[in-house]
């Protein structure tokens, strides 16, 4: 009973962790760039200019968007202006709610 108890708080607490797990834009570090220009979403969901991490990345939690599909173009910028752009498609979309509920004896 006892180790049932403390395999049950095990996951527990792994599935607690994977469930704090937050979507971000990311990507591979480039020197010399500051910043990321997006284009392409509805107005006011992202930001136009998105600073770059100090190693020139960027990490942009998406967590807060609305639901919708979104087909992104994403510029990397250095003091001399911004690159070409590269392409980022994604759907954000919570599950249907659950069929088949009832309570069950095993």
């Amino acid at each position: 009973m006892k180790k049932a108890m403390v395999l049950a708080m095990a996951f527990l607490m792994v599935a607690g962790v994977a469930m704090a797990a937050e979507p971000y834009i990311v990507c591979n570090s480039q020197e010399g760039v500051i910043g990321y220009q997006v284009t392409g979403a509805p107005a006011g969901v992202f930001p136009e200019n998105i600073a770059a991490w100090t190693d020139g990345s960027i990490k942009f939690n998406v967590l807060g968007i609305p639901d919708g599909t979104y087909t992104l173009k994403v510029a990397a910028c250095n003091m001399w202006g911004c690159g070409e752009p590269a392409d980022l498609g994604f759907t954000k979309a919570r599950p249907a709610k659950p069929a088949g509920l009832k309570i069950g004896v095993q």
